[in-house]
Order: C-alpha cells, then sequence, then structure tokens
C-alpha cells in the first residue's frame, strides 16, 4: 500500500517518526513535510526506506501587512504540490498531521475528495462544538495520540452519531535506541520531544499528574502501543494488509 504521511510544517517528527517506522517495510511510504523535518534525526533513520515530498519552509513576517495573503499562497501551493505528487505517485492512502483551520479542511476536500484520509488530532479543544466536528467527516478515521483524550472526548464531547469518527493512537519513540545503547538509572528520566511553542508547555501540570498516578501492581506487563489495533483496521478496509 503506498501512503503518505503529511505535515505542512516544521514539528511533530516525534509522530511522523512512530507511523513511519510502523507501516515500514510492508508499505511504500512517503513523507510530505518541509526540508527542515527531514533533517530531524527521528527522521534521518529511515534514510532511502521513505520517500521524499518536500514542501518549501519559508517563513513570513507576522508584522507585516501582507502576512495573511503570503500565508494563504504558501499553503495553498503545498496542496497543488501534494496534489500532483498523490496523483502521479498513485497514493493510497493519506495521513494529515496537525490540521485545525478551515482552510485545510476547505483544500482537502477539494483536492483529496476520492482519496482515502486520516487525520491526526494534536489539540482536542478545536474540536468542541458540533460545527467544528461537521468537517472532521471527510476522514476515515481522526486519531487523538492519547487514549485519555480519547476516552474523555468521545464520553463527554462528541454524540453518538460522531463517535464513529473517532480513535486513537500512541506514538512511541521505543524503537529508535538500540537495546545495547539502554543504560540503567536509580531515577525516573522524562524526555519530551517534539517542538513546542513555551507557551504551550504546561510542565507543573505535567509532574502534578505523574504524582497524582497510583503505584503499579506488581510484576504488571507494559502496555504496548495501540499501532495494530488501528492500522490493521485501516488497512484492511482500504484493501491494503499488514
Amino acid at each position: 500500500m503506498r501512503i503518505a504521511l503529511v505535515q505542512f510544517y516544521n514539528y511533530h517528527e516525534e509522530v511522523l517518526a512512530p507511523q513511519a517506522d510502523f507501516l515500514l517495510p510492508d508499505n511504500d511510504v512517503f513523507i510530505a513535510a518541509p526540508r527542515r523535518v527531514f533533517e530531524n534525526d527521528y527522521i534521518k533513520i529511515f534514510g532511502s526506506r521513505i520517500k521524499k515530498i518536500v514542501f518549501s519552509d519559508k517563513s513570513y513576517d507576522i508584522h507585516k501587512k501582507r502576512y495573511v495573503i503570503h500565508r494563504f499562497f504558501s499553503i495553498l501551493i503545498k496542496y497543488i504540490q501534494l496534489f500532483r505528487c498523490v496523483r502521479s505517485r498513485r497514493i493510497d492512502l493519506i495521513v494529515f498531521n496537525t490540521i485545525t483551520k478551515a482552510f485545510h479542511f476547505t483544500c482537502i476536500n477539494v483536492f483529496f475528495r476520492k482519496i482515502e484520509k486520516v487525520h491526526i488530532i494534536h489539540n482536542a479543544q478545536n474540536y468542541t462544538a458540533e460545527k467544528t466536528i461537521k468537517p472532521l467527516a471527510v476522514f476515515k478515521k481522526n486519531l487523538f495520540i492519547s487514549y485519555d483524550v480519547y476516552n474523555y472526548y468521545t464520553n463527554t464531547i462528541c454524540t453518538n452519531k460522531n463517535k464513529p469518527l473517532f480513535g486513537w493512537f500512541l506514538p512511541t519513540l521505543i524503537n529508535f535506541v538500540p537495546h545495547d545503547a539502554v543504560r540503567t538509572f536509580p531515577e525516573i528520566i522524562i524526555v519530551i520531544p517534539g517542538s513546542v511553542d513555551n507557551s504551550r508547555r504546561n510542565y507543573k501540570g505535567f509532574l502534578e499528574a505523574l504524582h497524582a498516578l497510583p503505584p503499579p501492581p506488581p510484576n504488571q506487563t507494559q502496555i504496548q502501543p495501540c499501532y495494530l489495533c488501528f492500522w490493521e483496521s485501516v488497512l484492511s478496509n482500504c484493501g491494503g494488509g499488514l
């Protein structure tokens, strides 16, 4: 199966990399992203095993009056480039990361109406009203990157008729370090990968949540990432296989 993982901006390699790691080598994996994404170590590890679709990563001064116009055309150009690549390379499934604005949903609906699509949701708060949930119907699935967020959202926010639109998967980087390079430390070391604006960082809340967790039962088996349950369903329904 030919699958394109799409990231329009210079971040979230920590979510792209586990997807590519799981889908290879049984599928042809394309990553469509700005050049700086391919310079990240998480992505460089795949080398020639992935196929690249390189977007322009030009930035614009938000204080200039023409910023909105420049941003509009830069996004539109990326969609046109992606459309041409999807058509010429016969992509079967597109996975969109970080789609938030109405303009993106319009472009996706116009350019890729007949192609199977999956959407990765990073910010659930963007989809708390019925009018914001409705555009998500263009996707086969909308996946949260946390089971807890998915469970809370589907039980408290979306209606029963909308629940089939949503799912979840857990992106982890546990396979990106050779086993012989892993060292044992007396302390717990927590690493939060990825590029996140400082205004969105909440380390205090993160540590408070860890402190509130109950101790694990003795000899508890580690929970494995829920890739298989999701990807088996998507690939089988699209005519592909693992």
